[in-house]
């Protein structure tokens, strides 16, 4: 919706592709020229949105996919020119959903991300610790969305996060690309990136909403399904600089566990005040520039 700009980025680098892309289907709700941009390019199906939200149009561009496999290419995102090449390829060996590493775009600056995960041997076991599948790093096929019944309406953030527990639940076999072959642009209008705490609250409630069924394969109980959230919303609170937020979350997981260690730390890192969250900050930008320069050797890989 009146991304123009960006979405020229986005479907230039559809164009650009190694493996031809048939159909890239645009769904559009604003009003800044996006129809007649779209009409530069031959491959593209225009359509004006009928429903309202993202995620309802999500589902409506999927619903008419004839193709077998489909990638979603959110309109502030853009690929590598070998990103549906070498998805493609592992969707051929038989594999049911795709995903790769890729970059992080911010202005100027463009570092890697997810360089450090793997294929997990136990797919639902890592979704439920970090939500590190990004929706346009993803290339799956298309009756994956069929099985599941689309995106789940009605969620304000994260209906990818919810939409890949489902394939995980479903038991759709995950192939994992070791190559940084997309972009994910982060700007004013990221919405991971405005409502982060809101983000982390629907991830729980996600959780919630599937804990039975996922209790039952993972052999946990509620409490345990739930904790990393909490123990990542406690940090988020941290690293913003509210201290005593941060604490008091942090105090909620110490007195039902005080076996975790970590939890300890930040929680003393809270008492030591303003000082201690400059100094986290320091450790962070270290300890990102060692984990890049260890990636970039191929010396470090995270194992599930």
């Amino acid at each position: 919706m009146d991304r123009r700009e960006l979405l020229k980025i986005a479907l230039d680098s559809v164009a650009n592709q190694t493996r031809a892309c048939a159909e890239a289907i645009v769904i559009d709700a604003g009003h800044d020229g996006s129809d007649a941009l779209c009409a530069q390019y031959p491959f593209v199906r225009y359509v004006r949105q009928t429903t309202k939200g993202m995620t309802p149009a999500r589902n409506e561009a999927l619903r008419l996919v004839t193709a077998d496999y489909v990638a979603v290419l959110d309109s502030d995102d853009y690929y590598e020119p070998r990103f549906l090449e070498v998805c493609g390829d592992l969707l051929d060996r038989g594999a049911d959903v795709v995903y790769s590493r890729g970059y992080r775009v911010s202005g100027s600056k463009r570092e890697p991300i997810l360089v450090n995960h793997r294929q997990p041997e136990q797919f639902l076991r890592a979704m439920v610790d970090d939500n590190f599948l990004i929706a346009s790093f993803v290339v799956q096929r298309t009756a994956c969305f069929q099985k599941v019944d689309y995106y789940r309406e009605g969620l304000a953030l994260a209906d990818d996060y919810d939409l890949y527990l489902k394939f995980c639940l479903a038991g759709f076999r995950f192939a994992h690309a070791p190559e940084s072959l997309s972009n994910r642009l982060h700007h004013d209008g990221s919405l991971t990136l405005v409502y982060p705490a809101d983000n982390i609250k629907t991830i729980a409630e996600i959780l919630t909403f599937y804990g039975p069924e996922i209790c039952r394969k993972l052999g946990c109980s509620m409490e345990q399904l739930l904790a990393p959230t909490e123990f990542r919303m406690a940090r988020h609170f941290f690293e913003r600089g509210d201290l005593s937020s941060s604490r008091r979350e942090f105090q909620k997981i110490l007195r039902r566990d005080p076996r975790q260690l970590r939890a300890w730390a930040y929680w003393l890192a809270c008492l030591a005040g303003p000082l201690s969250l400059q100094v986290f900050r320091r450790l962070q930008k270290l300890k990102q520039r060692v984990e890049g320069q260890l990636s970039g050797w191929g010396l470090r890989e995270r194992r599930w």
